[in-house]
């Protein structure tokens, strides 16, 4: 009987170790995935101006982290751009022609400017914000 149970607990910690190598592995890659430059995207194709439009009537828009990291995604045209984990002390500026989307997993940390103006931290939680040629 005592054989039976040491080998029971022998499987325990044999199991309990695999599953912390498991997670450990991942926390690993996590990490080092999120250390990689993002690529850079291939180019978009422009849409054809419209009559009486002007063009090249883009706009920045600049995205900072500070205080606390957050995961951000950013499609600008269509296209995403970003996606990647924004430490504080992050900054980038992004030229848009029609809309730009920001996913913030963090919003309170994200501090964003439209056109030079501070629109302020996007909000709290995981939020998703837009602004468009039109407005927010």
């Amino acid at each position: 009987m005592r054989r039976r149970r040491e080998g029971v607990g022998f499987r325990f910690l044999l199991v309990f170790m695999v599953l912390v190598l498991v997670v450990a592995v991942f926390l690993l890659y996590r990490d080092r995935l999120a250390g990689l430059a993002p690529t850079a995207p291939a180019p978009a194709t422009a849409p054809a101006p419209t009559e009486g439009a002007e063009e090249d009537e883009s706009f920045p828009v600049g995205i900072r982290v500070v205080d606390a990291p957050s995961w951000l995604t950013v499609t600008v045209d269509g296209q995403t751009v970003l996606d990647q984990l924004g430490e504080p002390g992050f900054s980038e500026e992004f030229e848009v022609e029609q809309e730009i989307i920001i996913d913030a997993e963090n919003a309170e940390a994200v501090r964003v400017e439209d056109g030079g103006e501070d629109v302020g931290p996007l909000g709290e939680g995981a939020v998703r914000f837009m602004i468009t040629a039109e407005g927010t």
